[in-house]
């Protein structure tokens, strides 16, 4: 039994309330989780395929040309003693996690360990540049690190995560868009300045489909929360915003058809139902009409919001008002009213 499971057999719950209220939350399960996912979906890549809490915190890749087979460990006591305390500090260690992950199968750019730590460090740099994170405790919990075998030392480190977010704004700010990250590399090894990496045709941010993290919208006012631009994205995929006519009209159509489809299901249960065997029988096709019924109102409010969204030819902007209202709400529940207002007016915009 450890320390742990005794103190908690001996004291009763309400001392360890005190010790919340006291000191915090620190690091909950759920943060970890959140937070690998989040930096994952940064990236573009899978979760990893395992998250356990064990001796030290890092990434185990297994075959090391994919991420989709990693395990991804943590040191919640590590972490701590680190200073990471709180989620900003952590959504960015788990970026840095999860630049490893994204630079598997890229030997040719000849990292060594160092190397590819630093720019792991400036991968953190760039997201905390994108979505306004402060880097600070990150950056306190390096700063006075040792140079090692496998990690350069404190000061170097510090430098990268500030390059990485200074990169990030400077390259918002001129295009208006988030940086693939082949951008981010071709600048962290100096094959590329800024004025070289101007995007090319239309790239659409890619959101983070957790309830807690988002993309940002095109909008000269707010950044919201960037991912990396995946120019590849399945234009089929739910995540992908700011949509041209032709995607509208697929969508519409798409969802009218779904309609159709339960609409004929009402149809057919309800005349069962008026000519059941028994009773039983009856209120069975009763039953499956009401359902069928239901999903048909669900498409066919899907097909009214694609007929009334408005084309969107620079994608970025999220042309969405649910999206924004349900953003708002998230930020206004963190005290964070100044992202809140900003969604508020994005989502007026989407219904006008």
């Amino acid at each position: 039994m450890s320390l742990m499971d005794l103190l908690q057999d001996m004291l009763p719950d309400s001392w360890f309330n005190d010790v919340r209220m006291s000191y915090g939350e620190t690091l909950t399960d759920e943060m970890i989780v959140n937070s690998v996912q989040q930096a994952s979906d940064f990236f573009n890549i899978d979760n990893p395929m395992a998250i356990a809490e064990d001796w030290t915190t890092g990434v185990y890749p297994n075959m090391d040309i994919s991420p989709i087979d990693d395990v991804l460990i943590f040191n919640r006591e590590q972490l701590v003693g680190m200073g990471i305390t709180e989620q900003e500090g952590l959504d960015l260690v788990m970026t840095h996690e999860c630049a490893h992950r994204a630079l598997q199968g890229m030997s040719h750019l000849g990292f060594n360990s160092h190397q590819e730590e630093l720019c792991c460090d400036f991968m953190a740099g760039v997201r905390a540049g994108l979505n306004g994170i402060d880097v600070s405790q990150m950056e306190n919990s390096l700063a006075d690190t040792s140079v090692s075998d496998t990690h350069p030392g404190g000061a170097d480190r510090v430098d990268s995560i500030e390059e990485g977010y200074k990169f990030a704004q400077e390259y918002y700010a001129t295009h208006g868009v988030a940086p693939t990250f082949s951008d981010c590399l071709d600048y962290f090894t100096g094959n590329a300045d800024l004025a070289d990496l101007a995007p090319d045709g239309q790239i659409t941010l890619r959101p983070e489909h957790s309830d807690s993290v988002f993309v940002a919208y095109g909008s000269s006012e707010s950044t919201g929360s960037i991912g990396f631009v995946d120019t590849d994205i399945d234009e089929n995929s739910q995540s992908f915003k700011g949509y041209t006519q032709d995607e509208i009209n697929r969508r519409m159509a798409k969802a009218e058809k779904e309609q159709r489809y339960h609409e004929g299901l009402v149809r057919h249960h309800t005349y069962m139902a008026k000519h059941g065997l028994d009773n039983a029988d009856s209120q069975h096709h009763a039953h499956e009409a009401e359902m069928h019924q239901k999903r048909a109102n669900e498409y066919k409010s899907e097909a009214l919001k694609w007929k009334y969204t408005k084309p969107d030819e620079l994608k970025g902007f999220v042309n969405d008002a649910e999206w924004h209202m349900k953003q708002a709400q998230y930020h206004s529940d963190r005290g964070e009213f100044s992202d809140a207002s900003d969604h508020l007016k994005s989502a007026k915009m989407c219904t006008q």
